[in-house]
């Protein structure tokens, strides 16, 4: 288990992103950012999810919300953007995505390359980095887990909400909710620092990663039991909130900690994809130990 803390440590330093590429990533918010002002001048664009907490991989989507434009219809000032960036020749890969909750427009700007993700007046996502913000301060884990935990659901597709994956923040949800309900020793650590030993091997990411994939692959019973990070984490019955799909009863239910009657998880249709995936994982990865 330490060497595989000490792996997940040089996995998450080596995807950290350089000088250069924070710089790039800026730069282009920069850009799109005064294409929207060029637009709705009084309007505010503000970035939020990873890029805004720093958790981003090399090839992250950038998340970013228009607020105060004045705008009555998100759809049709989303549509009204599209075509102002693709006369500017400032992106490509357009894709608006008008029928989900929180309606977006995808794009690849051009300039960098980098993928863009924009919605209008929904004010809870940079409201939800600053809820992240705080979690990571109180858990050190949650950054390195959940790096390697995009990384892993980003190689099998199962990250995308529109094709049925689990976004960014609910996956941070959960991983929060494990951290939270995890004894406590286990986290009491500083994984940054390369003090590891036997220090470590009381807490070390290999296990915190290996609970979670036995978590959510294989004890938490996803059709009767949701999970929450609010306050100190807890599980609870999905019929209590009337989140029971019976169309679809294999939903987990992911309570959003700004708004609890909210479902992070109702959309995520590939989750026994995903939930096979991580008992997978687990299976492998305490197979050696399981043959001595």
């Amino acid at each position: 288990l330490i060497r595989l803390h000490h792996e997940i440590v040089d996995f998450c330093r080596y995807l950290e992103p350089t000088a250069e590429e924070s710089s790039a990533r800026t730069a282009a918010v920069e850009r799109v950012r005064g294409a929207v002002l060029s637009i709705w001048p009084g309007a505010r664009f503000e970035v939020h999810g990873s890029f805004a907490t720093g958790m981003y991989l090399p090839n992250s989507d950038i998340d970013a919300v228009i607020l105060g434009s004045g705008c009555k219809s998100p759809a049709t000032c989303l549509k009204a953007l599209a075509l102002s960036l693709s006369r500017k020749g400032m992106a490509r890969k357009i894709q608006l995505i008008a029928k989900a909750r929180v309606p977006i427009v995808k794009f690849e700007e051009r300039p960098s390359g980098f993928q863009f993700d924009v919605s209008f007046d929904v004010a809870n996502g940079p409201a939800s980095a600053e809820i992240v913000r705080a979690n990571m301060r109180r858990f050190p884990a949650l950054r390195p887990l959940t790096t390697v935990l995009k990384a892993f659901l980003q190689q099998r597709a199962l990250n995308e909400v529109y094709t049925g994956g689990v976004g960014s923040y609910a996956l941070l949800c959960m991983v929060m909710a494990h951290l939270q309900l995890h004894d406590s020793k286990e986290t009491a650590y500083s994984w940054a620092g390369d003090g590891g030993g036997e220090a470590a091997a009381e807490g070390c990411l290999g296990a915190l990663l290996i609970d979670f994939f036995e978590l959510y692959g294989r004890r938490l019973n996803m059709e009767e039991v949701g999970v929450s990070c609010r306050g100190g984490g807890a599980f609870f019955a999905k019929k209590d909130k009337t989140w029971s799909d019976p169309g679809r009863p294999f939903l987990l239910a992911i309570e959003d900690p700004q708004d609890p009657t909210n479902d992070l998880g109702r959309n995520s249709y590939g989750v026994r994809q995903i939930k096979s995936a991580f008992e997978h994982a687990f299976t492998l990865m305490t197979a050696p130990v399981a043959s001595k």
